[in-house]
């Protein structure tokens, strides 16, 4: 996975030296899906480069296409460099982008272990701003954000869902979100071959601010 980092110095070098240039003006009329794709291939392209160089204004959603890119598939690319005018502006403004990967990352992590791995680590979220308590009675894991008198109900009874759903709650928590939601996710042991392009799109789907 890469790093994404920036940088204000105006020249197209970093540490230095000098790596390819991305052509990501390209990729600003692209949707996500078409955005990862993109990233995709040039990552491909530039597999032995440890370091790549891009100029744009929509690097936050550039941003996280490479970076869900390099999850997806194997590169040698270690950092993907914008050129920014104000270097700290630009790193305040990518953070929510920063949790939107983390959660992501982590979701991706989980669609490959068992399910009773994965409900394991569900219940492992406490340092997150929400509160989570099991049920043995209904074998269900209850995630609560916010007020409960006024949250949204959500229920999820595959592994599929319930990763997109929790996913999305430490996605907004990790961004200091605020969101009203009662989460419960039923704990079932059947085992399901989950698509990871398939598990991405339904998490960002559910990220109305990417």
């Amino acid at each position: 996975m890469i790093e994404i980092a920036f940088d204000e110095n105006s020249d197209l070098s970093y540490k230095n030296k000098f790596y390819p240039l991305l052509d990501v003006l390209r990729m600003e009329k692209l949707d996500m899906a078409q955005k990862i794709d993109f990233a995709q291939k040039e990552l491909l392209k530039y597999k032995n480069e440890p370091y790549l160089i891009a100029k744009t204004d929509d690097f936050k959603q550039i941003g996280l296409a490479f970076f869900i890119a390099s999850c997806l598939i194997e590169t040698g690319v270690d950092c993907l460099v914008f050129k920014v005018k104000n270097q700290k502006e630009a790193m305040a403004s990518y953070k929510p982008y920063i949790a939107a990967s983390i959660g992501i990352k982590y979701a991706l992590r989980l669609s490959n272990q068992t399910p009773l791995s994965v409900y394991k680590e569900l219940k492992c979220l406490n340092y997150l701003n929400f509160s989570i308590k099991e049920s043995y009675q209904d074998k269900s894991i209850v995630y609560t954000m916010g007020d409960v008198d006024k949250a949204l109900k959500i229920e999820t009874h595959t592994i599929f869902d319930a990763l997109v759903e929790v996913s999305v709650l430490k996605v907004l928590s990790l961004a200091d979100i605020k969101k009203d939601i009662v989460l419960k996710v039923f704990i079932t042991g059947q085992d399901e071959k989950i698509v990871p392009i398939k598990l991405v799109a339904a998490i960002l789907e559910k990220l109305s601010y990417i």
